[in-house]
């Protein structure tokens, strides 16, 4: 779901903030602020990273999975990797909050 998405996330974001010296040295208090004010702006903009439209389908797969994902990535699309048939995911369609049927979007 997309709030599983959103909490992997910022949890991905919070790991990646802890093992920098730089936000480590940083008081605790300092942390947690930084982290509660910036992952959620983080997490936008890896969406829109993702919706790029130039990129296709696995590219976006890629992007979006980690590094110790890839042995799952290739076994779940190794049909699609091999053909490169995985079309671009757009946003419209991956969006499972709003109205479908609702055809107004704010661009």
């Amino acid at each position: 779901s997309a709030i599983q998405g959103y909490r992997l996330q910022v949890e991905r974001i919070t790991k990646t903030a802890n093992n920098l010296g730089c936000f480590t040295n940083l008081k605790k208090g300092d942390q947690v602020a930084l982290l509660k004010e910036n992952a959620d702006l983080l997490v936008s903009l890896r969406g829109a990273i993702f919706f790029d439209k130039k990129k296709k389908g696995m590219d976006q797969l890629l992007s979006s999975m980690g590094i110790d994902d890839m042995d799952i990535i290739k076994k779940m699309f190794k049909p699609l990797i091999q053909t490169h048939s995985m079309n671009h995911i757009d946003y419209k369609v991956f969006n499972s909050i709003q109205d479908p049927a609702n055809k107004v979007t704010e661009e």
